[in-house]
């Protein structure tokens, strides 16, 4: 019981289960729902493509994640570096080939993020933006992915695309800023360390208020113009700007809680999306 709880946090499961709303979010909101057993399918394979990705990201990150303070099943001994790397390894092969059970679409699509999460992993995360970049996308690319599954437009899907790329790649950036010191000594270019932490908190405001502004947009379009839709996504950006505040006034005492609350709010974003998406 123990190893299947650690297999669980190794694999960040949270984040798999954040990825199952979205992706039922975006179906829903593409106008055209798949078969219950193409939905299946299409919440399995980048569930199984995203614990490969945290797997082989924590393989990779084995040393600098013991100088950040990170622990983890594989820094912690309860599993070793090469059944890390052969498990995700099968897990992202695993996950690509379920995915041709929809369409070549969603296949690409699966088959490219399982690539691009073991470069990532592997040397991506090195890259200044480029890394982050990568990250923000994979939190996003769910809205892109459903269009895919569904072969059908939704200009919805595409809007709540960039509200949650632009939030993903500010959050990312102030993730750079809380591990600068363990970043360093591995010689990742994070843009903190070109620019200084002050700037890089000021870039990430801006990429935050983009997601913002954008949120409020869809307020304009079925199914999100009503008063609720308002106020909910009021208190996400709310939060969003107190967490931007805090790396701005560069609090490192808070930047842990700064962490957990802007997760917290995106995935309560992404439930409000799913709540919403329901009514289309």
């Amino acid at each position: 019981m123990n190893k299947v709880k650690a297999f669980l946090r190794l694999t960040r499961i949270e984040h798999s289960i954040m990825l199952i709303i979205a992706i039922t979010a975006a179906e829903l909101l593409a106008y055209k729902f798949p078969s219950l057993i193409i939905y299946i399918i299409s919440i399995i394979s980048p569930s199984i493509i995203s614990m490969a990705s945290f797997i082989i990201n924590d393989y990779y990150d084995y040393d600098i994640d013991k100088i950040n303070n990170k622990p983890n099943p594989i820094s912690e001994g309860i599993f070793s570096k090469s059944f890390a790397f052969n498990t995700s390894i099968i897990l992202f092969i695993i996950g690509s080939i379920i995915s041709l059970g929809i369409n070549i679409y969603a296949f690409l699509i699966a088959s490219i993020f399982s690539i691009l999460a073991f470069l990532y992993s592997y040397k991506l995360k090195l890259l200044t933006l480029l890394g982050n970049a990568y990250i923000a996308l994979a939190m996003a690319i769910p809205f892109l992915y459903a269009m895919a599954v569904d072969l059908n437009y939704s200009s919805l899907d595409l809007i709540i695309f960039f509200i949650i790329f632009f939030s993903g790649l500010g959050r990312e950036i102030h993730g750079t800023i809380r591990d600068i010191k363990g970043d360093s000594i591995r010689g990742v270019k994070s843009l903190p360390m070109i620019i200084g932490t002050k700037n890089a908190a000021v870039i990430a405001s801006i990429f935050y208020s983009i997601a913002i502004v954008l949120s409020y947009t869809i307020y304009l379009l079925k199914p999100f113009n009503n008063l609720t839709y308002l106020i909910l996504i009021s208190i996400v950006n709310i939060i969003l700007i107190y967490v931007n505040i805090i790396f701005i006034k560069e609090n490192n005492k808070k930047y842990k809680l700064a962490r957990n609350l802007s997760l917290s709010s995106m995935a309560f974003a992404l439930i409000i999306f799913l709540i919403f998406a329901f009514q289309v």
